[in-house]
């Protein structure tokens, strides 16, 4: 029923927030409008009349761009809008109820085409405003016509729906014309009065005319105003009907609300009771569990192990070999080392060996050439002889030093590097396989 009575009130919220929204504030509304002025007002024929009659001319909104004509105001921006603001000592507007004031209608009241003597007003000329005597009796015709249209509707007609406010827009619109174009024709004559102020033919057609014209106008009015009214009664009733439906769905928004706060409570009992017997039940249902998991766990883990433990086995023979290949590789080459320094030394020995003979040789043949008396030539034999002696000296100890370098080499560093080899190996071994036994022997 809540529900159904919320449906019901949407249409006329969207209604009355619509309503408000359209509603310019008067300060918004005021700001740059321009003063009313009929500067911005040219000189048109009426359609019904000679262009060279003078009582057929009015004054109009200039509209530039529209056609072609000799006016300056048609060559330039309209220094006026659509609406002006109405000049506070006005002679002819004085029943406005707003200073915002249409700028075409005050053109066609307030103001006269420019002209005088004998020459006739030009279409598209400058506009003046009326003169004060012609004011005057533009204001004495229109608060003799005021009377006669319909009183201003109350404020909550804003508030209506779419149809009445329409309809109220529409009277408003009809009164304004009837006084408007009243006090045009009574301001169209009074311009030819103050032309000639002693013509009374065309006073008693102004009369005439505004005569005709109000009761005209207040016929339109009177029946806008009578539907007004019907709109505004079914208005009413429509504002009755929601506001019994909104009383009736706040009833039921507070039966709702009480509904809820007892669900609320109980809900909040039935997660308290189910928490509690969750945990009276927590150690029946879990032991079990736990103890099942325990066993799982254990057998996955005994497997595990063996797995680990086999894997360790075939991994630590490998782990020693990768842990001592270093070492292994520094002793092959520390023994290929040491035979390259016995080698050398061999060859330094053998050249040392030569030398010697060779030096012995020269010498037994200096000693033949003393003893033939041949004494320089006994001597540079001698000298050769030292020289190659000293050079198998020389071959000789550097045999020496190779043949101690090589036996350094072999009875030092490589044992010392299968030393090595064999710890590396025996500590991989045992990290990999803590099971391990002792070390093997050095590889030499």
């Amino acid at each position: 029923r809540g529900l159904a009575a919320l449906e019901v009130m949407r249409p006329f919220a969207l209604v009355l927030s619509l309503a408000l929204a359209r509603l310019p504030s008067a300060a918004s509304s005021r700001r740059g409008l321009a003063a009313c002025s009929c500067d911005c007002c040219v000189a048109e024929p009426r359609r019904e009349a000679a262009v060279d009659e003078d009582e057929g001319w009015d004054c109009v909104l200039a509209q530039p761009g529209l056609r072609f004509d000799s006016s300056p105001f048609y060559a330039q921006p309209s220094p006026c809008g659509s609406l002006c603001l109405q000049a506070p000592g006005d002679e002819v507007f004085t029943s406005t109820e707003t200073p915002e004031v249409d700028a075409q209608h005050y053109c066609f009241v307030a103001c006269a085409p420019k002209g005088g003597g004998q020459r006739l007003p030009q279409q598209g000329g400058l506009c003046q405003h009326l003169p004060s005597a012609a004011s005057a009796a533009l204001r004495a015709a229109t608060q003799r016509a005021r009377p006669t249209a319909a009183p201003p509707l109350p404020a909550a007609a804003h508030f209506l729906l779419h149809d009445s406010a329409h309809a109220a827009a529409v009277a408003g619109r009809a009164s304004a014309s009837a006084v408007g174009s009243a006090t045009a024709a009574s301001g169209r004559a009074l311009t030819s009065s103050a032309k000639d102020p002693a013509s009374d033919k065309d006073m008693l057609k102004l009369a005439e005319r505004a005569r005709e014209i109000k009761r005209r106008y207040t016929e339109v009015a009177d029946g806008e105003v009578a539907e007004i009214e019907k709109f505004s009664t079914r208005a009413l009733e429509a504002v009755a009907t929601a506001e019994a439906a909104a009383s009736g769905a706040e009833q039921a928004a507070r039966s709702a609300e009480e509904a809820e706060r007892r669900v609320r409570g109980v809900l909040k009992n039935v997660r308290r009771l189910a928490r509690a017997e969750a945990l009276r039940a927590i150690p029946e249902v879990l032991d079990p569990l736990v103890k099942k998991a325990h066993q799982e766990s254990a057998r996955e883990a005994h497997k595990q192990a063996e797995m680990l433990e086999k894997e360790r086995f075939l991994e630590a023979p490998r782990a020693a070999q990768r842990a001592a290949a270093p070492y292994k590789e520094a002793m092959l080459r520390a023994a290929e080392e040491a035979a390259n320094y016995a080698e050398r030394g061999r060859v330094y020995a053998d050249r040392a060996q030569v030398l010697q003979m060779e030096a012995q040789a020269f010498q037994r043949h200096a000693n033949l050439q003393s003893s033939q008396g041949n004494t320089a030539e006994a001597q540079r034999l001698m000298l050769r002889a030292r020289a190659l002696a000293e050079q198998a000296a020389y071959e000789s100890s550097a045999a020496d030093t190779d043949y101690r370098n090589s036996q350094s080499i072999s009875e030092i560093n490589v044992p010392e590097y299968a030393r090595l080899a064999s710890q590396a190996a025996h500590h991989a071994q045992v990290t990999v396989d803590p099971n391990t036994g002792p070390p093997l022997p050095p590889i030499v």
